[in-house]
C-alpha cells in the first residue's frame, strides 16, 4: 500500500468516470488534512491510536519540568511537519465563518474595579479600544498527472508528487507564521546577562512588567515557551533542565514556567526568543488544505489542484523578547 494511503491503482481503472475523478479529489484533500485532525485534547490521530495500542500515555511536553527536557515532538501518518508554531499562537477557527477577516481586540485601558456601598449603582467605565484585522491568506497551486503514470503503473511518482504538496504547503504555512517573529525588528531587546538561565529569567519578568498595565490578568507565573533554531536546542534545554535535575542552593535556576522548547529549522543560530504564548498572538484558518481535480481530454491529463486559507499577526510585540547568546 502507498504511504499516501490512496488507492492509485483502483482509480487508474476508472480514471476517465467523471464520479471517479471527483472522489480522487476528496481523497487527495482527506490526505492533505490528516496533519491537521485534532482530537479535543490537541493530539493527533496517529498519537491517539498508538496510546490506545500501548496504554501509554504520549506527552508532547512536561509542565512539571520533572522528566525529559521539554522539547516539543509532534506525530502524523507521514513525514512529520512542522507544527511547532501552533503552540504560540492563539487558534482562531474561521472555516464556518462568512468574514474575510478576524480582529484582534486592542485594549487601550484597563477595566478597574470599583468599591460599591450598599444601594449605589454600579459604576460603567468606558473603555477606548481599536481592532487590528487579520485578513485571509490564499495559497493555492496545481499539477497534471499524464495518463503515462496509470498506463506504467508509476504510482510512486503519484505518491511523491501528492506527499511533496502536503510538505510544501504546511512547511509554508510554518515559515510564514515564524516570520512574523523576525519581523519584529533585528535588534535584540533581551541582553546577555551572566548566562542562558539568567538570560531568560530577566525576559520572562520584562515581558510581565511590559504587559501588567494592558489588562490580560495573565497572572504572576504564567506559562512561557522557548522558541529558537534547531542548532540551540541543545544549549537552552540544559539551560532548562540542569537545575530541575541537580537542585541545590549553588544552582542558578530558571524560576519562571518554561514547559516548551520550539526548535525550528525556520530560525537561524544567532538569538532566541522568550514567548508569552497566546493573548495577541492569534492565528486563523479559513479553510483547510483540499484538492479537486478534473480530466483534461486534450492534453490526456487528471488536473489537480489545491489550495488553502490562513494567516496570523502578533498583536503585542511586548509578549515576545529576542535574546542575546552573549
Amino acid at each position: 500500500m502507498a504511504y499516501t494511503g490512496i488507492d492509485w491503482k483502483g482509480f487508474a481503472k476508472h480514471r476517465h468516470d467523471p464520479e471517479a475523478i471527483k472522489a480522487l479529489g476528496e481523497v487527495v484533500t482527506e490526505y492533505f488534512q490528516e496533519p491537521v485532525k485534532k482530537k479535543s485534547t490537541g493530539v493527533l490521530p496517529l498519537v491517539k491510536a498508538m496510546e490506545t495500542l500501548t496504554g501509554q500515555k504520549f506527552q508532547l511536553a512536561d509542565p512539571n519540568l520533572a522528566g525529559n527536557t521539554p522539547v516539543i515532538s509532534v506525530y502524523s501518518a507521514g513525514p512529520e511537519e512542522d507544527f511547532g508554531f501552533e503552540r504560540l499562537f492563539d487558534f482562531v477557527d474561521m472555516r464556518d465563518s462568512s468574514s474575510p477577516d478576524f480582529e484582534i481586540l486592542d485594549v487601550t485601558s484597563a477595566v478597574n474595579f470599583v468599591q460599591r456601598q450598599p444601594g449605589e449603582p454600579i459604576k460603567i467605565q468606558r473603555v477606548s479600544s481599536g481592532t487590528q484585522k487579520v485578513k485571509y491568506l490564499s495559497y493555492a497551486g496545481g499539477l497534471g498527472f499524464a495518463d503515462e503514470f496509470f498506463r506504467f503503473n508509476q504510482y510512486y511518482l503519484l505518491d511523491d508528487l501528492v506527499a511533496t504538496v502536503r510538505r510544501k504547503y504546511y512547511d509554508t504555512m510554518a515559515q510564514h507564521h515564524y516570520n512574523l517573529f523576525e519581523a519584529l525588528g533585528s535588534g535584540i531587546n533581551e541582553a546577555f546577562q551572566t548566562d542562558d538561565v539568567t538570560t531568560i529569567n530577566n525576559a520572562c519578568a520584562n515581558v510581565l512588567k511590559n504587559v501588567n498595565s494592558k489588562g490580560y490578568g495573565v497572572g504572576e507565573n504564567p506559562v512561557f515557551k522557548l522558541f529558537c533554531g534547531v542548532g540551540l536546542k541543545a544549549r537552552l534545554a540544559k539551560a532548562v533542565a540542569a537545575a530541575f535535575t541537580n537542585p541545590n542552593n549553588n544552582n542558578n535556576q530558571i524560576v519562571y514556567r518554561v514547559d516548551e522548547i520550539i526548535a525550528t529549522t525556520k530560525l537561524p543560530d544567532t538569538h532566541y526568543y522568550v514567548v508569552l504564548p497566546g493573548i495577541k498572538l492569534k492565528r486563523g484558518i479559513w479553510e483547510d488544505l483540499n484538492a479537486e481535480s478534473q480530466r483534461d481530454a486534450l492534453r490526456r491529463v487528471e488536473d489537480m489542484t489545491w489550495e488553502g486559507k490562513y494567516n496570523a499577526a502578533i498583536g503585542d510585540g511586548d509578549q515576545v523578547r529576542r535574546c542575546a547568546l552573549a
